[in-house]
């Protein structure tokens, strides 16, 4: 009888192992890099396309290589002289269609270039990589819709969110035809918050699985964790910028935003917290105190 019951363990732990192994060496090096891709039709569920409003609604995709172009829009008020261009970046297992909503509020003053990152939308790409390729990708945008004829003003800005954010300020960093950035919610360390969503889906923290994991992630995109640093990032940016963040965000902690913050080097920065709002409703609690600010 003992005899049984120690096999029966041995063959459920064993089964167990087998299980562990595979979930750290096949799923979970690829669900940082795998987001879910939203659809379209998913999309309009909740924001209807700026063309039914009688915006003018430019589709057009950017090339960055043989495997991955990026799908775009252009979108202007043919009826007034744009104030600049804003271009949206979206978070994380999202798209350009989430952007109409922050899209609706800044058209009329502002054109709008909304698109889907890479591995996201209608887009091309397999990996995200939270910015090591992407702050690329926003150059190679920027120069498609210049070269295009899309835009009627000189003058450039960059508003992100979440993933967003992050990705928006590593790209304002290198680019210099961004005459300011809005980063909202975003994170200050790619391996420190990959760390913080491990500790919070395990509910603890275990710093030698989690490298290893990512380890394996970054094998599998081709990219290195330690150069996606929005807070280094940063230290490059001279010119105006304005800092979002929840006071009651759990995603990404205000701590995070207080570090990119300090650390930017532009001497015209502000950081907005709305101290009731968490990750995904700064827009909600803030209301025209939001709008306005973030229009400014």
């Amino acid at each position: 009888m003992k005899r049984t019951m120690f096999i029966i363990i041995a063959i459920i732990v064993f089964g167990f192992l087998i299980i562990a192994y595979d979930m750290v060496e096949h799923y979970l090096p690829y669900s940082a890099i795998r987001p879910y891709r939203i659809t379209r039709q998913e999309a309009y569920m909740r924001f209807s396309s700026p063309a039914d409003k009688g915006y003018k609604v430019n589709s057009f995709k950017t090339h960055i290589n043989d495997s991955v172009f990026l799908q775009c829009e252009c979108i202007s008020d043919t009826n007034r002289i744009a104030k600049g261009t804003v271009l949206l970046v979206h978070g994380i297992s999202s798209c350009k269609e989430h952007m109409y909503g922050i899209a609706d509020w800044l058209l009329p003053e502002y054109d709008i270039i909304a698109f889907d990152m890479r591995a996201h939308g209608e887009s091309g790409g397999l990996n995200c990589t939270y910015g090591a390729y992407e702050k690329y990708d926003i150059q190679s945008v920027l120069n498609t819709v210049i070269d295009s004829g899309y835009v009627r003003t000189p003058k450039f800005a960059i508003m992100g969110f979440s993933l967003g954010a992050a990705v928006a300020m590593q790209a304002m960093a290198i680019e210099e035809r961004f005459d300011c950035g809005i980063f909202e919610g975003g994170f200050a360390n790619f391996r420190e918050t990959y760390h913080d969503y491990g500790a919070k889906k395990l509910f603890v923290r275990l710093p030698f699985l989690f490298n290893h994991v990512l380890e394996r992630t970054e094998k599998l995109a081709q990219f290195s964790a330690d150069t996606v640093v929005p807070e280094h990032a940063v230290r490059s940016i001279k010119k105006p910028v304005l800092f979002i963040h929840g006071g009651m965000d759990t995603h990404i902690p205000l701590k995070y935003a207080q570090r990119n913050y300090t650390a930017c080097a532009s001497e015209d920065k502000q950081l907005k917290i709305f101290n009731d709002a968490s990750h995904h409703d700064m827009a909600d609690k803030g209301g025209e105190i939001y709008k306005g600010r973030s229009k400014n």
